[in-house]
């Protein structure tokens, strides 16, 4: 049975990354939840169908960074 997260991280990188976003983004997968993951994928898939991105990926991480950032404040800014 594959791992759920790396299915995951390689769908979002075969439609909108490249093979080095997919550590990254199964960094972020690992810690978001798998779930959380998709549907931000979803979003993102949803996005490109009608409009255009200059950086799909970037967008994409960008996403992974907010939602992680809402999630463990803390963690990004380092030791509080």
């Amino acid at each position: 049975m594959d791992d759920p997260v790396k299915v995951a991280v390689e769908e979002a990188v075969k439609l909108f990354g490249s093979s080095d976003d997919f550590t990254i983004w199964a960094w972020y997968a690992n810690r978001i939840g798998v779930n959380n993951f998709l549907e931000l994928y979803f979003e993102q898939r949803s996005v490109m169908r009608y409009s255009t991105l200059r950086n799909p990926a970037a967008a994409f991480h960008m996403r992974l960074k907010r939602f992680y950032s809402a999630r463990f404040p803390k963690a990004e800014g380092g030791a509080a």
